[in-house]
């Protein structure tokens, strides 16, 4: 809420979720439209469904669930609309748990120990809930007294950065397309992340909520624009979430009434 509102959470009023994003809240989709751009978001998560009030802005709003399909689905659209003004939001899952890269990026960063449980057990107990052989705070909390060995907790890290660079190719062939379409250079293209991860750090694993080590709270932010911004510049102040929609205003030449 707070990448497409650019307002703190006292605000725009999420604090947890699922939360509705109150309607009277103006989103950058929003701003955008009015300023003649085609928007349109695909995404991944159930938490931001219609029913929870994030697609004011998005004339196309579309729910898909693995990166591949979505840059299946993204492609098409912006190879039908390459010569408009568009916005194009895409949220992927991947990474996230239970962490299962596909192949080759499953063992791209370590080999699969044999009778390697962990992900399936976060499966187990997502299905089963208290039934399931791990429960939730006991993974989180308690992981070494579990019984897993550190080849276990190795490859769990290597599959998170297998996701990660599954995630990646998948945004290389979109990346491709705008390179063949001719308009790589005229794109703004941000990359960020709503929240870290821990693995292991403060003996917290797989996990983002109760905390604000650094591990969760410090995610990359990547802006391309190749007409807009200086090449390989390092901003090594602190940013935040909330300046990503305004940046976003300012290198498009669009002001916004405060």
């Amino acid at each position: 809420a707070t990448i497409i509102t650019g307002l703190y959470p006292y605000k725009h009023g999420v604090r947890d979720h699922p939360e509705k994003l109150n309607m009277k809240n103006t989103t950058l989709a929003e701003v955008l439209e009015k300023n003649g751009y085609i928007t349109k978001a695909i995404f991944a998560h159930i938490f931001l469904k219609k029913k929870w009030q994030y697609n004011q802005g998005f004339k196309y709003y579309n729910f898909i669930y693995k990166a591949k399909d979505i840059i299946n689905s993204a492609d098409k659209w912006v190879e039908k609309n390459k010569d408009k003004k568009f916005f194009l939001w895409l949220q992927f899952m991947e990474p996230h748990f239970s962490y299962i890269p596909p192949p080759p990026f499953d063992e791209r960063f370590g080999k699969k120990p044999k009778g390697f449980s962990v992900m399936k057990d976060i499966e187990g107990w997502m299905k089963r809930g208290k039934k399931g052989r791990v429960q939730k705070g006991k993974l989180m909390f308690d992981f070494e007294s579990l019984g897993y060995s550190k080849e276990d907790l190795k490859y769990s890290i290597a599959s998170y950065d297998g996701e990660i660079a599954y995630v990646d190719s998948q945004l290389g062939r979109l990346f491709s397309l705008l390179k063949k379409l001719n308009i790589e250079d005229d794109v703004i293209i941000v990359i960020t992340a709503d929240h870290g991860e821990s693995l292991g750090e403060h003996h917290i694993f797989f996990n983002h909520d109760f905390c604000l080590y650094e591990q969760v709270v410090k995610v990359p932010l990547i802006i391309f624009s190749p007409k807009k911004t200086p090449e390989n510049t390092v901003i090594k102040d602190q940013v935040r979430s909330m300046d990503i929609m305004p940046t976003i205003l300012d290198l498009a030449g669009i002001k916004m009434n405060v």
